[in-house]
């Protein structure tokens, strides 16, 4: 479970949000629509997610050649959640990318950041 969504939530709620343009992901909509706050920062700066106390969770999305669609997993302070490992513990970040990297996988140049404060 990540930001209070169960993944089968998520793939249910996928087909009610529809792809409003090539520049932005569905998620961002689908977040923004929740009412959670978020904003693009890159990879390098993924160690303000991992702070501890921070109101942040970061979604990275990766590419694998042999993945029709993208993957993504989330990044708190305790490390990474991966939903096709069925997310089971977090993994420390200062592992992951290189195993990733070794399994075919392309991570991407940002992240999404999106506050755990929501407004109100």
């Amino acid at each position: 479970m990540v930001l209070g969504y169960t993944y089968d939530r998520v793939k249910a709620d996928r087909a009610e949000v529809a792809q409003f343009d090539d520049k932005t992901a569905w998620w961002e909509r689908y977040l923004w629509d929740a009412g959670y706050t978020n904003f693009y920062r890159p990879v390098a700066d993924v160690g303000v997610v991992l702070a501890a106390g921070t109101s942040l969770v970061g979604l990275l999305v990766m590419q694998n050649r042999d993945l029709r669609a993208a993957h993504i997993v989330a990044v708190d302070e305790v490390g990474v959640l991966d939903p096709s490992d069925g997310f089971p513990e977090h993994v420390a970040w200062s592992t992951y990318p290189a195993v990733k990297r070794a399994q075919g996988f392309t991570l991407g140049s940002e992240f999404l950041a999106v506050s755990l404060r929501l407004p109100g």
